[in-house]
């Protein structure tokens, strides 16, 4: 299932080329065809637009000749627009395509007219350019492609997996595959965009929204790391939304759906699936993204693992009044919300103190099913001011899973819940104040773990609500030896890291590193709970022991040294390593696999342009060693 076509014939010499900072175009399939009109009638290049793109004159497309290296930007763009998922055929002869390709042709959104420049001959690399910049690589640009693997000849090359880089991901037509070929309809060999066997599909999304008020934005689906990847619509107001997306069918993956996202990172209005058997713990409860074979339509209930659009009867509901103690804070301007899951805001519902006895009180009508995610929140400014919320990771109240919320318990009347901020008391009864312990925090930043340049280290954690800048550590003798002293309250246990310069870069613990560490909602943090007196805690950057301690064998995974540029990167991440085959995965901060590849040639690439901004681990397998490094994925 396609859109109308949109088609436009351009001869372009030369075009300015203007700055962006996220790549939305990719390449798709590199064709050399065996045409009747022979010649370079039969040579395109597919591309495809992973989101949508408003100016394409920023991306530009090279030929690299014969293994004999970069010939640079080639080919540039009209200035027009692309729709998510649009595909785009940059061809050398319309005629002769259209005749071969018959209603196929219709596949393709955008239709370009090349320059003479678009010459590859089967043996060629294809280099995509966005401002200037290569951010994607077909074949090696310094190997002519002969006889190898990802030669093209009289054939084609297409990426059969979304979001792969060149090897990974490509299957190949074989070469003089479409000789003597007159139609792709007949061909024994078609093009995969023209087959029935295509993996690649529409997928239509509803779902019901029957249990929730839609806010003002509207429902989205979102993808990791983007929260409005797909607007959703319901045009005949029955409470059923829907949006579609081209998916290949047999890539999985997750995702979610947001109801009314200020943004791309608005996860707090993401529905709540925590615990239910539909959801993906090891990527923050999203759903699955099931298998298909063909075009498809999947129906949802939000906020539950209904198999299709009818939504399993509400929970009644009642009027629940929270009532919470505030003698351990003091209040702020804005006075005290009740936000968090439930309200996806930092601001859901305020809270009044009439009497001034510092125990401040709310109502509001909610389900009484104990699935329910809240949070006390101390003068929040606006409804993303989530830095003002009580701190109680680590608390037995605590939903680790959910942002370390509380849970709202089952009822099946009108109840009043009583708390303390910042506690597990299970009435408005609040302790004696903890005495507080003074804490010494020290990183070494000559661990060979350390950012190579950095301006300031910061400790960054549960105390400060993960701030980037609020904790600066200070240096004061010049050993390079950073720290920094809080006063913590005693017997509680916090969640930290040492970060530089407002998370630019940050500790990359794995499930490996268990002596410091401990993983809380999919994340692993140092782990510590504060004495009753004082202490020092002092570590080399990202080891949980002292530099002293870190040797240059400190275990096998560290023995293979390798390189990795750019770092951060934005688009496309090089990995340099002298032996042949090595595999190469990227982590996530979980040991969850994102992407991977293998060294052909002493290299190999990742296409990191599709994944959320944050540190990720490179790790490098080679004759039963892992070695492992950090880098920062930034758009």
């Amino acid at each position: 299932m396609k859109k109308h076509s949109r088609i436009f014939t351009v001869i372009l010499f030369s075009l300015g080329i203007s700055s962006s900072s996220f790549a939305q175009l990719s390449l798709q399939g590199i064709i050399d065809f065996d045409l009747p009109s022979a010649g370079s009638t039969g040579k395109a290049i597919h591309f495809r637009a992973d989101s949508s793109i408003s100016d394409l004159s920023i991306y530009g497309v090279g030929v690299a000749n014969n293994g004999g290296g970069t010939d640079g930007v080639e080919y540039v763009f009209p200035s027009i627009a692309l729709q998510q998922g649009d595909d785009v055929l940059l061809y050398r002869d319309s005629s002769a395509m259209s005749n071969y390709l018959g209603s196929c042709m219709n596949s393709f959104e955008v239709r370009l007219q090349a320059s003479n420049s678009i010459s590859q001959n089967g043996d060629d690399a294809i280099e995509l350019f966005k401002d200037s910049v290569v951010i994607e690589t077909f074949g090696d640009i310094t190997v002519d492609g002969s006889g190898t693997f990802w030669e093209y000849a009289d054939s084609w090359a297409y990426k059969d997996t979304l979001g792969m880089t060149w090897p990974n991901g490509w299957i190949y037509g074989g070469p003089n595959c479409t000789d003597n070929d007159t139609l792709v309809s007949t061909s024994s060999c078609p093009y995969p965009e023209c087959s029935s066997n295509s993996t690649i599909h529409v997928v239509t999304f509803r779902v019901n929204t029957a249990n929730i008020n839609v806010g003002a934005n509207g429902m989205y689906l979102g993808k990791p790391g983007v929260a409005q990847a797909v607007a959703m619509t319901d045009p005949d107001g029955d409470g059923i939304w829907e949006g579609t997306d081209t998916l290949d069918g047999t890539a999985g993956g997750n995702f979610t759906f947001l109801n009314s996202p200020a943004n791309n990172s608005n996860w707090a209005t993401m529905e709540n699936l925590t615990g239910l058997p539909c959801a993906n713990p090891a990527m923050f409860n999203f759903r699955i993204l099931p298998t298909f074979s063909q075009d498809t339509t999947l129906g949802f209930c939000f906020g539950t693992c209904s198999p299709n659009t009818v939504c399993p009867a509400a929970a009644a509901a009642h009027v629940v009044t929270f009532r919470v103690n505030t003698a351990n804070i003091t209040v702020g301007p804005n006075g005290i919300f009740v936000g968090g899951g439930l309200y996806g805001s930092a601001t859901g519902l305020a809270l009044s103190d009439p009497d001034a006895d510092g125990i401040w009180e709310g109502t509001d009508t909610l389900a009484g099913d104990g699935l329910g995610k809240f949070r006390f929140l101390n003068s929040p400014a606006n409804s993303q001011n989530w830095a003002t919320q009580e701190n109680i990771a680590g608390l037995p109240c605590a939903d680790p899973a959910a942002f370390s919320d509380r849970t709202l318990p089952v009822f099946s009347q009108d109840t009043t819940l009583g708390f303390c901020y910042g506690t597990c008391s299970p009435d408005t009864v609040c302790t004696a104040p903890v005495a507080p312990q003074s804490v010494h925090f020290m990183v070494d930043m000559n661990s060979p773990k350390a950012p190579s340049s950095f301006t300031q280290p910061y400790l960054s954690g549960s105390f400060n609500a993960w701030s980037g800048d609020a904790w600066p550590m200070t240096d004061t003798d010049g050993d390079n030896i950073w720290e920094y002293t809080a006063m913590l309250n005693a017997n509680t246990p916090i969640f930290y890291k040492f970060s530089t310069d407002n998370w630019v870069a940050q500790e990359q613990f794995t499930v490996l590193d268990s002596a410091c560490t401990q993983n809380t909602g999919g994340f692993i943090n140092r782990f510590h709970t504060v004495g009753s007196a004082a202490d020092t805690l002092a570590f080399c950057f990202n080891y949980c022991t002292p530099c002293a301690s870190v040797g240059s064998n400190e275990d096998d995974k560290n023995i293979f040294e390798f390189s990795i540029s750019p770092n951060p990167v934005n688009d496309l991440l090089k990995i340099d390593f002298a032996n042949e085959g090595a595999s190469v995965e990227l982590l996530s901060t979980t040991g969850q696999r994102i992407l991977n590849s293998t060294i052909v040639g002493g290299q190999c690439s990742l296409n990191t342009s599709n994944i959320p901004n944050g540190m990720y681990i490179v790790r490098l397998f080679s004759k039963g060693i892992v070695s492992e490094e950090k880098v920062v994925v930034n758009h």
